[in-house]
């Protein structure tokens, strides 16, 4: 079958030099058997099913590797999830193309890196024949460049449960999740197919976003296990370890070793020449797979175990649109300015997104935007009225023509409100809204109550007792103009309860002198010093009464003293129960007092 590559000239000025050697020492290059091992503690009535599984595919394997006669290839459907929250994690698609390149080189041996291979393992390398390729027709039959982006704040935890964000059928496609970091503190991790029989939620391999691209090779490794390859030392994520050469990676022509992390090529720890080079290793000079662990790889395609044998059939590659030339088939877009939240004056820069094919031409348009039409491919536009505004893009490839209309696309904050300046949201309805915007991970944002409040009768509040370990909520303000202040005071008061001495929760107090480009960290209060703690530990739904409220203020610095000043909460969850907010001042200490801010805003008589 005809195999289709993106043209490696075009690739060249993209690729990176990352490799696990460059990388933070404290990140492990794999979780895979941490990530099993976790699993099976967290279900331990799937024990044994799992065991059953593997034993199976393990019958099959030898079978297969004992009787296979002719070498198809086998073609893989792809999706990248990239989970992001605008930052560094969302990478282009420029990237995830580059990482399905590499794929596809090391898997057919056509790695330029070859010929330093340690000549006792040259004639051990194979050309698997397996092949992976981006879908280009999604579960709904709709066209798709198999890349969807979701934001969510469990892009810093990258355990399994962003895989509950967004997955596409296991028995269709492999499902590949970009995130910003990781809980196990790895690079990466896969499951064995045997444990995605059991429990096909989890299938598939989850990446931090600077371990992939086109010159590291973590999806190389972790495709590997995916496929059912074990380490080159054995079973375990434990490297270099003695023991580590009474146990075997259950393939025949990779010599018992301990585990390498180094390119000591000429290392001997079980008594023999350790294939330190192996993509299985740890070692950052990878360069090779083995005939044996192309079999074992091809096995598991071939088997039923955890639908691999699907993936690659006729009609599998026709329903995900592998199997054909990739053409234009929409226009799409997105910019680098993160939340599509800009202040007047702010250039954002729009970056095409169409796909799938050859592009010729381009046509946008900006409502209230200068310029207001452009035909470049990335065009930089500035905004100078606040509001709503629609974009459009029009693509062609000389044949075939796209249009895509995205309203109320950008949102240009006006200058900001004067000071002195106080919400108490007496009269806020609901969020998010024009002066709030609320991000959250699941279906559990920052939301206006009246149960309870420090001042009037309304506050805003977070049900964080029924959130995820390590869940993330933003509330993030409309701009506050600062450019007339001779000092600057920002204050809030808070309620929060613990249910159990252990818990870890923090709320963090954020500003940005650039309308949200970039953000400061001002303030932190934590649980577990007893900062954040305003009433006794309690399971129930905790509801402050009026004497468990705290305050806390902050001195803002004349560098924010302009009008593109922003503020947010960033709470984290960590066990504990509901957390309020309310009253928040900024002022100038000089002009006004604290409570005649209030007096003003309230409408008090005195």
């Amino acid at each position: 079958m005809k195999a289709f590559y993106l043209p490696l000239i075009t690739l060249l000025f993209l690729f990176t030099t990352r490799s696990w050697s460059q990388s933070n020492e404290e990140i492990s290059p794999c979780a895979a058997n941490q990530a099993m091992d976790q699993f099976v503690q967290e279900h331990p009535e799937l024990k044994n099913s799992i065991e059953a599984k593997n034993r199976e595919l393990e019958e099959f394997t030898q079978g297969f590797a004992n009787s296979r006669i002719e070498i198809d290839t086998l073609i893989v459907p792809v999706v990248f999830h990239i989970i992001h929250q605008y930052g560094d994690e969302n990478i282009s698609s420029d990237m995830v193309h580059e990482s399905i390149l590499r794929l596809n080189i090391d898997y057919m041996a056509e790695n330029d890196d070859l010929f330093q291979l340690v000549e006792e393992f040259q004639n051990l390398v194979p050309v698997t024949y397996i092949q992976f390729r981006l879908a280009t027709i999604d579960p709904d039959g709709n066209c798709t460049n198999g890349i969807t982006r979701t934001v969510s704040s469990l892009t810093n935890v990258g355990d399994d449960s962003v895989k509950d964000l967004v997955r596409w059928p296991q028995n269709k496609y492999l499902n590949i999740w970009v995130v910003k970091d990781i809980d196990f503190g790895a690079a990466a991790y896969a499951y064995y197919p045997s444990t995605a029989d059991i429990f096909p939620e989890i299938d598939g391999i989850v990446s931090r976003y600077d371990y992939v691209g086109y010159n590291v090779r973590t999806l190389t490794h972790e495709v590997g296990h995916w496929l059912n390859l074990r380490h080159v030392w054995g079973n375990s994520n434990d490297v270099s370890l003695p023991s580590n050469c009474s146990d075997d990676d259950l393939v025949s022509d990779t010599p018992l070793c301990i585990g390498n992390t180094s390119c000591q090529l000429a290392y001997e720890s079980c008594g023999s020449l350790d294939n330190v080079q192996n993509y299985m290793n740890y070692s950052p000079c990878d360069r090779n797979f083995t005939h044996g662990q192309s079999d074992r790889m091809r096995a598991a395609l071939s088997s039923s175990i955890a639908n691999r044998n699907n993936l690659w059939t006729p009609d599998n590659l026709a329903a995900t649109g592998a199997n054909v030339e990739p053409m234009l088939c929409a226009a799409d877009f997105h910019t680098l300015n993160g939340e599509l939240i800009e202040c007047v004056g702010a250039e954002i820069q729009f970056i095409d997104d169409s796909y799938n094919g050859e592009i010729s031409s381009w046509e946008w348009t900006f409502e209230g935007g200068t310029p207001a039409t452009s035909d470049e491919q990335n065009p930089t536009v500035v905004y100078t009225e606040g509001g709503l505004h629609n974009v459009t893009l029009t693509v062609s490839d000389g044949e075939n023509e796209f249009t895509t209309i995205k309203s109320d696309f950008i949102r240009v904050l006006p200058v900001g409100s004067a000071t002195p300046y106080n919400e108490v949201f007496e009269n806020v309805s609901s969020i998010p809204n024009d002066d709030w915007f609320v991000l959250s991970g699941d279906n559990t944002p920052w939301v206006i109550t009246s149960d309870a409040a420090a001042v009037g009768s309304k506050s805003v509040y977070l049900r964080n007792r029924i959130q995820t370990d390590g869940e993330e909520d933003e509330l993030t303000s409309s701009t506050v103009d600062l450019s007339n202040v001779v000092e600057a005071e920002l204050s809030f008061k808070f309620a929060f309860a613990k249910k159990t001495d252990n818990d870890i929760d923090k709320l963090r107090l954020r500003i940005s002198r650039n309308c949200g480009e970039t953000w400061a960290v001002k303030k932190t209060l934590k649980a577990n010093t007893g900062t954040l703690v305003t009433g006794p530990n309690q399971f129930s739904e905790f509801i402050p009464d009026a004497n468990e409220w705290g305050e806390t203020s902050i001195s803002v610095s004349s560098l924010y003293y302009n009008n593109s000043f922003r503020y947010k909460f960033v709470f984290t969850n960590g066990g504990g129960n509901n957390v309020y907010m309310d009253d928040i001042k900024i002022f100038d200490p000089t002009v006004t007092g604290i409570n005649e801010v209030n007096q003003a805003v309230l409408n008090y008589q005195v």
